[in-house]
């Protein structure tokens, strides 16, 4: 009889175990909701100072009461265990990982009536009825709702002190995640490992885990469809969706040119420029600017058992270069946008332009150098490509973008076709693209060898 009632119940559990953060999902009683339609803009982490009672009468983060817990009236979590600096490095990293998002992660209980989420990150899995290899339980609403004013529990004391501070902010994250509705992942839609996000079981890469705007087969050990009808998870995209952008506290990229070393040299046809980059989200793109024009992009190299360290990259010149004098600098992007340029380093290719007929269309020369205008925005007016930051001019400067993504998706007014944002028939219209042809367009490059990538909004 419990069994039936467990499997039509309206909310599940999420669970993870030691080192491996991996979790079962089992369905439980419904939380007892407050108010749905209320989006709590705090995440509460109580380290449980002197010992916390939790009690078990229904939902209610306020009053430490979890239905979770079964068996007893109430039980006693013991307090973090690990002092203070750990602490404040643990809840570092949870507001790292949150930051992308409007909402505020603290370890100061509010006070002012303000509806919050509260995740316990304390205590042992035993002192809570739970088996010894769990290391997180959250509540997670059948139809992947925002749940409010519930709470989350982290098992601090029982990870290792292997990379102890990250694997205890990672449970955080994913155990605080479930009461916002956001299920397992198990891959990307690319195929390759989830690893890289806090919301996947899998460990078979390193690094520092981020949630990432990258639509995602969810399960735990093997692939599954998504709870609540969802082809895909993007766990980044449904937290901006939620609670709309924040400010990232993550450190943007790194980038520097090791070759050419020095300025001055003089470059032919095929050089290949080499720039070291990394960053704590690691980098998705590494971009070749000359004189001010991106020219060339790679993508950033795939997550390994050490995460995603930082390596050269070797940037071809591509052929149609005109000569002249060429300022080069190495761009490096993160999964979120967040970009760093290199300094630029002067080098000559054939001989500096004297004016414009040596250099492509379009282009003038200045100081010995053959460049196209600054780039402009989507939906500033343009009468070539390479007048555009997307380097796809149709009349304005048309916004590229991806279906799958919601941080590469168009504005409102906008739908997103053929990698291309265009004004919503429904819709009246907008300034993004112009009608018709940008898909030709976008390929009309004069023979440069940009590879055409996305941007981020």
């Amino acid at each position: 009889m419990r069994l039936a009632v467990l499997l039509v119940a309206t909310s599940g559990i999420a669970y993870a175990e030691p080192v491996l953060h991996r979790a079962e999902p089992v369905t439980v009683a419904p939380p007892l909701l407050r108010d749905t339609k209320v989006v709590p803009r705090v995440l509460f982490l109580d380290r449980c100072v002197g010992g916390c009672a939790i009690l078990t009468t229904g939902n209610d983060a306020s009053m430490n009461s979890s239905t979770i817990p079964m068996g007893k009236s109430s039980y006693t979590l013991s307090a973090f265990a690990f002092g203070d600096d750990e602490w404040n490095a643990v809840v570092k990293c949870v507001q790292d990982v949150f930051s992308p998002y409007a909402l505020t992660v603290t370890d100061q209980k509010p006070t002012d009536g303000t509806v919050y989420n509260k995740t316990f990150v304390a205590g042992m899995p035993s002192e809570l009825g739970q088996a010894a290899d769990v290391l997180g339980i959250a509540p997670l609403a059948s139809n992947c709702a925002v749940l409010d004013n519930v709470a989350a529990f982290a098992f601090a004391n029982q990870h290792t002190p292997t990379d102890r501070v990250n694997n205890i902010c990672w449970t955080v994250a994913q155990e605080s995640a479930h009461t916002y509705g956001l299920d397992h992942e198990y891959q990307y839609k690319d195929k390759t490992s989830a690893c890289n996000d806090p919301m996947t079981y899998r460990t078979d890469c390193g690094g520092e885990k981020f949630f990432r705007d990258e639509p995602a087969d969810c399960g735990e050990f093997v692939v599954r469809d998504c709870k609540c009808g969802r082809a895909f998870q993007d766990s980044d995209g449904e937290l901006l969706t939620i609670f709309g952008p924040g400010t990232p506290t993550t450190t943007p990229p790194e980038v520097h040119v090791i070759i050419p070393a020095t300025p001055g040299i003089t470059v032919k046809n095929g050089y290949v420029v080499q720039a070291m980059a990394g960053g704590q989200r690691g980098v998705e793109r590494v971009q070749l600017v000359l004189n001010g024009h991106v020219w060339l992009e790679l993508p950033g190299t795939g997550f390994g058992s050490q995460g995603q360290p930082a390596i050269a990259y070797g940037l071809q010149f591509p052929a149609s270069v005109p000569d002249g004098n060429i300022d080069i600098q190495v761009r490096a992007l993160d999964d979120i946008g967040a970009a760093t340029t290199s300094d630029a380093i002067s080098v000559v290719k054939g001989a500096p332009c004297a004016d414009a007929s040596t250099c492509l269309a379009n282009q003038a020369c200045t100081d010995g150098k053959c460049a196209w205008p600054a780039p402009m925005a989507a939906g500033a007016a343009c009468t070539f490509n390479e007048a555009c930051e997307s380097n796809v001019c149709n009349g304005t400067c048309v916004q590229l973008c991806d279906a799958d993504k919601v941080r590469e998706s168009c504005g409102d007014g906008f739908v997103c076709a053929s990698g291309q944002c265009v004004a919503d028939p429904g819709d009246g219209g907008g300034c993004c693209s112009g009608a018709g042809g940008g898909a030709q367009a976008g390929l009309g490059m004069l023979g440069l060898a940009l590879l055409l990538r996305r941007r981020k909004r």
